[in-house]
């Protein structure tokens, strides 16, 4: 009698983890809500990347900057995520071809999130460079 009601058990067990296993695959995921800020900071690192690493297909060419976050604008008429961000050394991501003059320098730029609730990437463009002249040392 035990062994039936274990046995009962584990197939009614069994259902129910395939039925939730199977729920949780059809689920979609629910896109960021539409963002976009404006940035000012200090490019402290440039990187050439494929879009491989980040599992994003096609393959294709990823331009990565670190920035120094040290100002954040709205937009008008949308959500600006990059507000909590000033004083954070945040990675941005572009598809356009960044020139290796932004490196070191103080940027103001738009960018937006995107993604989902499982993760996403910062996106910039229209990226200008604030300060022409380099800072000299003593």
């Amino acid at each position: 009698m035990k062994k039936k009601i274990i046995f009962t058990f584990s197939i009614i067990l069994a259902l129910v983890v395939n039925t939730v296993f199977s729920y949780s695959q059809t689920l979609q995921a629910v896109p960021v809500i539409p963002n976009e800020g404006i940035i000012e900071g200090r490019v402290l690192g440039y990187c050439i990347i494929s879009s491989s690493i980040l599992d994003i297909k096609p393959d294709q060419t990823l331009y990565r900057l670190k920035i120094l976050v040290t100002g954040s604008k709205n937009v008008e008429g949308k959500r600006n995520l990059t507000r909590d961000k000033v004083g954070k050394t945040i990675e941005f991501y572009s598809k356009e071809k960044l020139s290796t003059n932004f490196f070191n320098q103080t940027i103001k730029a738009r960018v937006v999130y995107q993604g989902d609730e499982r993760g996403g990437l910062y996106w910039i463009k229209n990226i200008n460079i604030l300060n022409t002249e380099k800072e000299e040392s003593p």
